[in-house]
C-alpha cells in the first residue's frame, strides 16, 4: 500500500523506497473516513502498528504517502479497506451472548405456554 502512493512530492514504485525519498506518512481512519485512529511519520518501510483497543471486528481505511521532506504536503494514492479480525475471546463472548439470548427466548416461550395452560 505504502509503495503505491503517488502525487507531487512522492514517487510511484512497485516495491521499496523511491529514489530521494526518506519519509512515509501512514494514516489509518475508521471506515467512516473521518475518525483518525493512527497517524505516524516513519523512515522505515516495514512498521509495527498497534491498533487502539476495541478495533477487532471493525473496518478501517489505510492510506500512505511518500514524502521527500517531512513538511511536504502528503498526496495519498489508493486507500484500501481492511478489517481487524476478531480474537478468540471476542468469538467466545459472541457465542456466549447468542446462547444467552436463545435461552432467554426459550424461557419466555415456556412462560407463555405455562400461562396459556393455566388460562385453559
Amino acid at each position: 500500500m505504502i509503495d503505491r502512493s503517488a502525487g507531487e512530492n512522492v514517487g510511484q514504485v512497485n516495491h521499496g523506497w523511491p529514489p530521494g525519498v526518506h519519509n512515509a506518512l501512514l494514516v489509518i481512519t475508521a471506515a467512516d473516513g473521518t475518525t483518525e485512529v493512527y497517524r505516524q511519520m516513519t523512515t522505515r518501510l516495514h512498521n509495527d502498528i498497534r491498533m487502539p483497543a476495541g478495533s477487532h471486528g471493525k473496518q478501517f481505511i489505510i492510506k500512505a504517502s511518500f514524502l521527500k521532506y517531512i513538511n511536504d504536503e502528503p498526496r495519498f494514492g489508493n486507500e484500501p479497506t481492511f478489517s481487524m479480525l476478531l480474537t478468540t475471546e471476542d468469538l467466545a463472548a459472541a457465542l456466549d451472548r447468542q446462547h444467552h439470548e436463545e435461552f432467554e427466548a426459550q424461557v419466555q416461550e415456556v412462560e407463555r405456554q405455562r400461562q396459556e395452560v393455566e388460562r385453559l
